[in-house]
């Protein structure tokens, strides 16, 4: 109510709050509606919010505060980078330094994963859901290895949406480098945070094996049309055949 009443107002200054935290998804379009609306016309929208993708979406200059204190004030995709590197550690920005369970770390190891051409370790990865989504992952080969598989599976809200693997039954390799790539269609993934976990596993009963969870993270913006309707709740958007048979 007090988003719609200060929208109505038309103020030259228009100041929003994490507004995108509260409501439903066709109030969520409305508020990101309005507000692209009001900037157009030449006024300010000063927006407050942890929500990276209508950042993103949104404003063409950010400003990022920590503890009360200016961090940094400029174009949007700098002071993202920015606030990516604060949030993550040090550690977390290779995937060399990263720890995998399993024992397979003396035969495989990933060295770079790169979503859509960017790499989610170095920058905040943002997908339009009516794009395509390509996800390459970079391995190093060592000798010895047994016919594996290389997996992928995206999370969100802590539940495994899809599982993916780079070749339909186990392949053997010499040492070497790799490329696995995944492809997701358009109009799939609905508007979230997602985080991806990465694998291999070897041929055969107790084989050895290599798991992480949330080694990085991308998140799918907010855009509504007909596929995406916002109410059609769920994780995904399937394109299926539905029809009604009315019978006299």
């Amino acid at each position: 109510l007090a988003f719609a009443v200060a929208a109505h107002l038309e103020p030259e200054i228009l100041i929003v709050d994490e507004v995108l935290a509260v409501g439903d998804a066709e109030f969520q379009k409305k508020c990101l509606g309005k507000m692209d609306e009001v900037s157009k016309s030449g006024r300010t929208v000063f927006f407050v919010s942890h929500n990276l993708g209508a950042v993103q979406s949104l404003c063409s200059r950010l400003i990022l505060l920590q503890d009360g204190h200016l961090i940094e004030d400029g174009l949007t995709s700098k002071v993202l980078t920015t606030y990516t590197n604060l949030t993550r550690s040090v550690e977390q920005k290779s995937l060399d330094n990263f720890t995998f369970s399993g024992n397979m770390n003396t035969k495989i190891q990933f060295k770079k994963i790169l979503i859509n051409n960017a790499n989610p370790l170095e920058t905040i990865v943002v997908v339009q859901p009516s794009s395509k989504l390509t996800i390459e992952l970079f391995s190093l080969i060592k000798p010895l290895i047994q016919p594996f598989k290389v997996t992928l599976c995206l999370f969100v809200n802590g539940i495994r949406l899809i599982s993916l693997h780079d070749c339909r039954y186990p392949t053997s390799y010499s040492d070497g480098n790799i490329l696995s790539s995944y492809e997701l269609p358009k109009n799939l993934l609905r508007p979230g945070m997602y985080s991806i976990a990465l694998g291999a596993h070897e041929e055969g009963f107790q084989a050895d094996w290599i798991w992480a969870t949330d080694v990085c993270f991308f998140e799918v913006l907010e855009e509504w049309n007909d596929i995406l309707d916002p109410i059609n709740i769920g994780l995904v958007n399937i394109d299926a055949i539905t029809k009604r048979i009315i019978f006299q």
